[in-house]
């Protein structure tokens, strides 16, 4: 999301500054580094308020997150670190540089079995723990936000081990897949328009439209199960794959049903069929 966003900022005549890990990787940024620039994060509160009052930004994504469906004991302290820390250094720096814009991600899974709150895992929990430091700077600053909670985000050139990597890993080895039954439901959303919706979401901050903290939806209204999604991957890519369902169980926690108290973000549809996403990844 990060290297799409940074891309497409860039293509809109932005000024785009992108905070960065010591061990992070530019290779995304290779095609968009020499019109950006890039701060790298020694981890300090200190050195990044000073880097964002430089700056000075009309609007900060924070898009950084770890994601993990489960955890170890020691996922502990770098979940805490990506997820609540960073995300709270940022708020703070942002603030104290009267950097007021401020477009947030959540994530679906902070509503297992469609409540209101109830945390997938502990990545969801750390998301909606955020929140809560969220709302406390835009009760007492003048920061506003958008907080976006994605669904399931798909696209051409994601280097993630997600879904559509895992099948078109086997389709090329020629292996047999273990999946669960694949009942689970998914709502699949392309990269593109999940772009879009952060673009919509920071125009609805610099016209002053926000109140407080907003958050929506960023989904396609189309759920669809895990055996649904992979023969429309099939049917899109030519492709016949060797699957045995059933043979893996469920995850605890597994994803069944979809939140359906879905929040409409205002000047955002999305625009890519799941179909035609899929013959291009």
């Amino acid at each position: 999301m990060g290297k799409n966003l940074s891309k497409r900022l860039v293509k809109d005549g932005w000024d785009v500054y992108v905070v960065t890990r010591p061990k992070s990787s530019l290779e995304p940024l290779e095609l968009v580094k020499q019109n950006i620039r890039i701060f790298c994060h020694d981890g300090t509160t200190e050195s990044l308020c000073h880097f964002v009052n430089e700056v000075k930004p009309d609007i900060v994504f924070h898009l950084a997150s770890l994601f993990l469906a489960s955890h170890t004991i020691t996922d502990i302290e770098p979940l805490v670190q990506s997820n609540i820390l960073f995300g709270t250094q940022v708020l703070e720096a942002a603030s104290r540089a009267e950097a007021y814009r401020f477009v947030n991600v959540g994530t679906y899974w902070q509503h297992f079995n469609n409540a209101d709150y109830s945390p997938v895992c502990l990545y969801a929990a750390g998301k909606q723990a955020f929140l809560d430091i969220l709302r406390f700077y835009v009760e007492a600053t003048p920061l506003r936000a958008v907080t976006l909670e994605l669904y399931d985000t798909y696209g051409p050139d994601d280097p993630r081990p997600k879904l559509l990597n895992i099948l078109k890993n086997a389709a090329q080895a020629g292996q047999t897949l273990d999946m669960s039954e694949g009942e689970q439901m998914l709502d699949m959303v392309h990269i593109d328009d999940v772009i879009n919706a952060f673009v919509a979401a920071g125009k609805r901050l610099m016209d002053n439209a926000v109140e407080k903290n907003e958050i929506f939806s960023v989904c396609s209204g189309t759920p669809k199960s895990l055996r649904q999604i992979v023969a429309e991957f099939e049917d899109a890519k030519g492709l016949t794959l060797d699957i045995r369902w059933g043979k893996r169980p469920y995850r605890d926690r597994e994803v069944m049903i979809l939140p359906n108290r879905v929040r409409k973000l205002p000047g955002w549809e999305p625009a890519i069929p799941l179909r035609q996403g899929l013959a291009g990844v």
